[in-house]
């Protein structure tokens, strides 16, 4: 009999081992996918905006001038008061600025927000805060704004997945919280669904916030 219960820990260690091993190359294939994925695209960016709003600085300059009511001319006239070598900048280099054809250094931006009162921020990036809730970001992995959020994301990208994709995901989390929690089944299957609908109510209030910050 002892030989029997021996060789019954064997077969299951050895049926645990086969389950790991599973995983694991459910796991690296994952990985080598996402990683083919990744490289049929473009690498992505690390910037606040998608767009180059630098691009559009000319514009803002001549919608800057404009809202001061005053021409070209009356510009590098007021640029030469701020610029503490009397330099200034001219209206035939200001008339390139606004058409894109230049752009200006950082002392002439210095010399363009003096005159005009504007901040650097307004002049490069249209935005006074161009910054604000880029925190919130990168605390939430740059996919989101609030843990609502972020689970909302996560539950997107499994639906996406395919089914075999989807049992190895499944299985690789469970692994490592069983490995916290022994009592993590019986915790999931209580607290699952609850859990679930509070960060929809909270994604809820989030989204009707969203709409009336933008309406």
């Amino acid at each position: 009999m002892p030989g029997k219960k021996s060789r019954r820990r064997t077969l299951t260690g050895k049926s645990q081992e086969a389950s790991l091993e599973k995983l694991t190359k459910n796991a690296e294939l994952i990985d080598r996918e996402i990683q083919e994925e990744l490289s049929r695209h473009a690498p992505g960016k690390l910037g606040v905006l998608i767009n180059e709003p630098e691009l559009e600085l000319g514009q803002r300059i001549q919608d800057a001038r404009r809202m001061a009511g005053l021409t070209q001319g009356e510009l590098a006239e007021k640029t030469k008061r701020v610029d503490a070598e009397g330099n200034g900048i001219s209206g035939s280099v200001i008339s390139l600025y606004e058409r894109g054809v230049n752009r200006p250094g950082p002392r002439e931006i210095r010399i363009l927000c003096e005159a005009l009162r504007i901040s650097p921020n307004h002049l490069i990036y249209g935005d006074e805060d161009p910054f604000e809730g880029t925190g919130k970001y990168e605390r939430y992995l740059g996919w989101a704004r609030s843990e609502a959020e972020l689970y909302a994301a996560m539950t997107y990208c499994l639906t996406r997945l395919h089914h075999h994709h989807k049992a190895a995901v499944m299985d690789l989390m469970m692994g490592l919280l069983r490995g916290w929690n022994k009592d993590f089944d019986r915790e999931m299957d209580a607290k699952a669904i609850e859990t679930y609908l509070q960060h929809a109510d909270e994604l809820r209030l989030e989204l009707a916030k969203q709409r009336e910050e933008n309406s």
